[in-house]
């Protein structure tokens, strides 16, 4: 008897584990969506930073070849009438795309107005679709 007494302090009841349950969704429904909220900030200033490397590479290739690219597969490829002046790859094949999988847009010559760059850089954001709001908003080169 004894012995049954001491198994029975020793184990924990089912409303025990149950109440540590719920402490432990608390504390995540609590954390998680800070925790969520800071990656998608981290994932813009990474768009941007990418940017700002794909703007030095388009710059350099129009150094090298007299010319902006006509796509963003140019940094990389050697299009075949610029043998002889184009010096790259430029970037690697991952710099092309955003933190969310998608590829940058290039768009040359630059369609807005406001813009002293001859060509504009956009990540279309979470979703991959123009337009958007918070993490789908869309992320444009400066």
């Amino acid at each position: 008897m004894n012995m049954s007494r001491r198994r029975k302090a020793r184990a924990f009841t089912f409303v025990e584990i149950l109440a540590v349950l719920v402490v432990l969704g608390l504390i995540a429904a609590v954390f998680i969506p800070k925790i969520g909220n800071k990656m998608s900030k981290s994932k813009v200033k990474v768009a941007s930073l990418k940017m700002s490397t794909i703007s030095g590479a388009v710059e350099n290739f129009n150094i090298d070849c007299d010319r902006y690219p006509y796509d963003l597969q140019e940094l990389i490829l050697m299009p075949e009438d610029l043998e002889g002046q184009w010096d790259g790859p430029y970037v690697n094949a991952s710099d092309l795309e955003d933190p969310w999988g998608n590829l940058f847009v290039y768009v040359y010559p630059s369609e807005r107005q406001d813009r002293v760059s001859r060509f504009d850089l956009i990540s279309l954001g979470a979703d991959g679709e123009p337009d958007g709001e918070n993490e789908a908003a869309d992320i444009f080169n400066e």
